[in-house]
């Protein structure tokens, strides 16, 4: 283009005089001037040193843009110049001499050279047409390059109407989004290195190369779910060729819910293939192996337990476990060997033939997820909860895209208008609006709206920036101080989910705290007698005989007896533990009060407990070694109590031998 400042020209350039100007110089050179791109700039006004680019227009009308000074030099115009160099001279050889193939897809019409006199060599850009009738512009140097010579549309560096896309892979081109691509499905080839748009079934949008997309198949983002659940379809996917009612994903509800990944009922097994991501964890897998237990006695449950899972015992013998390997190889090896164990272990089974190559059933089996996921999808199981599936917020996700069973969360909107997010599972569980069920601060579910008289006692000073409209009834965790209506001197706090349910005031005016007239030492100084003054931070003065506050206490018999108890427990008539043996002391343990019965303590048996640890009225059961080396085991209040046990075995002997006397004497 011509300079910008082209029209400001006259207050920057000197104007030369006449005699050094472009057109009393050189006129020829004058007279390819371009008057309405240079205007108001004339040959007059440069000399022939200009260094600025100006417009030039040749006898043959081409156009171009080139520096004063340089077309002074000599410099002329381009398109002339290769149409000189492409002109082939006397003595070379020609293009249909050299190569006739090439000379026959030379354009009959749109070329404005003749093919004589084009040379081999020649970097001009002319027309072609093939055989098929595709038309193209390239170099004839191009051409007679070993590279890229031919038919681009041929060779699917162009699109076609038979290659392109749409046309080769009509399954790819359905995912072609519809609104963010400038172009269609029939104006790229498969192979193409272009970046388009693309929109998948579940709503997933991706910008990948074509050729990409075409070798990869798959959604990227589904792929990343895919990664643990695609070797158990891979697994159904070739049991039911075999087991035509194998059943996928069966759900129970036991008493938490869990499901199968592959469930044939016609012979009572079940298939699970725990990937180590998700397997981490063996609680979650014990506890479905009892269930399937309690619920399904006799189904056996083969688990293709993948590295890095961690081994544990399961509580149900029907359970086997293979151990596989993370690479689809192994998986082919243990689904052949799944149908060989079948075979062999299950009455009635013929000889199973399955050709398994997961590379070329891929896609077949990734259709089947599809289908599956669609018919399972969240749409068809529970109208209900479509109803609530936001309108806008999930983007082009749709209930139609998730199963029931997933764990993605996603956006809801109530009937009242409250919005949310929550996983599909919890909702399918039964889980509501948060916001209606009080779990959540909404403008219509906070305090000041459901509870204005409570919120009116909120203290406006005490509480800082938390305010009543932060809050809802069903809050449980935050204390807030109130003020007292009564008497605005007042104040005290209390849980807010307290102060609703219990309607209570302040609670000196209602009589819930401590006064000089109902504290423990105006109402049982017998038992405030025994409060320990040095533990505690609190005085009897200060709490009520029906508290339920935890503090300590001094022993009225033996002063070094120290514990806590709830203040309601003492005025219940409780006494000090040490003295009742309930707290092991050195002053009441069975080494100190039953020495004789503390000898026979087995000294291997019983681990690290010792009898300075229990108290004679212990229910524990002891191991017991007696002066014959009899053991017996038994609880320590037997062997203490009234009429106690000894040696069982030295107590049958004593028995036998004291009727043995008996019948001596009367003899």
């Amino acid at each position: 283009m011509v300079d910008e400042n082209r029209k400001d020209i006259q207050s920057v350039l000197r104007k030369p005089l006449f005699k050094q100007s472009l057109l009393f110089k050189n006129p020829t050179l004058a007279s390819e001037w371009d008057m309405e791109k240079n205007f108001p700039l004339t040959q007059a006004d440069v000399n022939v040193s200009y260094e600025g680019k100006v417009g030039w227009k040749c006898i043959k009308n081409h156009s171009w843009e080139a520096i004063v000074r340089n077309r002074n030099k000599g410099n002329g115009c381009p398109e002339c110049n290769d149409e000189r160099k492409s002109k082939r001279k006397d003595g070379e050889p020609s293009l249909k001499e050299v190569y006739p193939q090439i000379a026959k897809e030379w354009h009959p019409t749109k070329n404005n050279i003749s093919i004589k006199d084009v040379r081999i060599k020649s970097n001009k850009k002319l027309w072609w047409r093939c055989v098929k009738g595709h038309e193209w512009q390239t170099t004839v140097s191009n051409r007679t390059r070993d590279v890229g010579g031919g038919c681009p549309y041929c060779s699917g560096y162009y699109a076609s109407p038979e290659n392109n896309l749409q046309a080769i892979h009509p399954v790819i081109a359905r995912e072609w989004h519809p609104t963010l691509n400038s172009d269609t499905p029939y104006d790229v080839t498969p192979m193409s290195k272009q970046k388009r748009y693309w929109l998948c079934h579940k709503g997933h949008i991706t910008y990948l190369a074509v050729q990409k997309k075409v070798v990869s198949k798959a959604c990227p983002d589904c792929l990343k779910k895919e990664k643990t659940s695609f070797p158990e379809w891979v697994i159904y996917f070739y049991v039911n060729k075999v087991f035509k009612r194998a059943q996928k994903g069966v759900i129970y509800n036991s008493p938490s819910q869990f499901h199968l990944d592959c469930l044939i009922e016609d012979i009572n097994l079940a298939i699970e293939y725990d990937g180590s991501f998700f397997h981490r964890d063996v609680e979650r897998d014990i506890r479905k192996d009892r269930s399937l237990k309690n619920n399904r006695e006799n189904l056996i449950l083969i688990r293709f337990r993948e590295d890095g899972c961690p081994e544990y015992t399961s509580p149900n013998q029907n359970v086997h476990f293979w151990q596989v390997q993370k690479s689809e190889s192994s998986l082919r090896n243990n689904i052949q060997l799944l149908f060989r164990w079948i075979e062999e272990n299950i009455k009635g089974i013929p000889h199973i033939e399955v050709d398994i190559d997961i590379d070329r059933d891929r896609t077949e089996i990734r259709d089947l997820i599809v289908h599956w996921e669609k018919a399972n999808s969240l749409e068809k199981s529970h109208p209900e909860l479509v109803v609530q599936w936001h309108p806008t917020q999930n983007g082009t996700f749709k209930p139609s895209h998730i199963t029931k069973g997933s764990d993605e969360k996603v956006c809801w909107q109530c009937d009242s208008g409250h919005s949310w997010q929550a996983t599909v599972s919890s909702r399918v569980a039964g889980s509501g609006c948060p916001y209606c069920s009080n779990r959540y601060i909404g403008s219509d579910n906070n305090i000041t709206i459901t509870h204005p008289e409570i919120a009116d006692q909120w203290h406006p000073e005490l509480n800082g920036e938390h305010t009543p409209d932060l809050y809802s009834s069903g809050n449980s965790y935050y204390k807030a101080w109130w003020k007292c209506l009564k008497d605005s001197s007042h104040a005290w706090q209390a849980l807010i989910s307290s102060r609703i349910k219990d309607k209570s005031g302040f609670p000196f005016c209602s009589g819930h705290k401590a006064t000089h007239h109902n504290n423990l030492a105006i109402t049982h100084p017998d038992i405030a007698m025994y409060w320990n003054w040095e533990l505690n931070t609190i005085t009897p003065f200060e709490v009520k005989r029906f508290s339920n506050r935890k503090v300590w206490w001094r022993c009225d018999i033996s002063p070094s007896h120290v514990w806590e108890a709830v203040i309601s427990h003492r005025t219940e008539k409780s006494g000090c533990p040490y003295c009742t043996n309930k707290i092991v002391s050195d002053e009441n343990n069975l080494a100190v009060t039953h020495p004789q019965i503390a000898e026979e303590w087995h000294s291997k048996k019983n681990g690290t407990i010792t009898p300075r640890e229990v108290t004679k009225g212990s229910d524990k059961r002891i191991w017991w070694v007696c002066s014959e080396r009899h053991e017996w085991q038994t609880k320590v209040y037997n062997r203490t109590k009234i009429n106690g046990t000894n040696c069982p075995k030295c107590s049958k002997m004593k028995k036998r031998f004291t009727k043995d006397s008996s019948l001596n004497e009367s003899k």
